[in-house]
């Protein structure tokens, strides 16, 4: 082999080591940019993880807000309704005593009336004994006066 020829095939293996050397650098490079990319992809991962969860944890709370709003509003009903419960209770009980006293107050109506129609008729009654009382005496004497 000649030296030139020895030359060209130093060359040549120099050439392909070279060429060697940079696919290993841009390998490197493409392996440092994959493992980038990997740590990118790792990171927003774990963002996703900690959205996903907040996500959670605020939908959690808003279904208990919302039970706790439908548990306020059906005590608020019950109350209503026994408030309305005790309402109409309180107006029959109410009604009840006015017509009780209504009817007490007829009945004391009606023994005045009597009582007043009692002293009448008595009133009456004495007047015409009275009367036949003194009707009487007068015969007597006028039966006297004759003997």
């Amino acid at each position: 082999i000649t030296f030139e020829e020895e030359a060209k095939l130093v060359s040549e293996k120099l050439a392909a080591l070279s060429n060697v050397a940079e696919k290993g650098e841009h390998a490197a490079a493409e392996q440092r940019e994959t493992s980038e990319d990997a740590d990118d992809l790792q990171t927003r991962a774990w963002h996703l993880d900690v959205r996903a969860s907040l996500v959670e944890a605020v939908a959690t709370v808003w279904e208990e807000k919302q039970q706790q709003q439908q548990e306020l509003q059906q005590r608020e009903q019950e109350r209503q309704r026994q408030q309305q419960r005790e309402t109409e209770e309180r107006v029959r009980i109410e009604k009840e005593e006015e017509a009780r006293r209504a009817e007490e107050e007829e009945l004391k109506q009606r023994r005045k009336e009597q009582e007043e129609k009692a002293r009448l008729e008595e009133q009456e009654r004495r007047a015409r004994a009275e009367e036949e009382q003194r009707r009487v005496e007068q015969q007597q004497q006028k039966q006297q006066q004759k003997q």
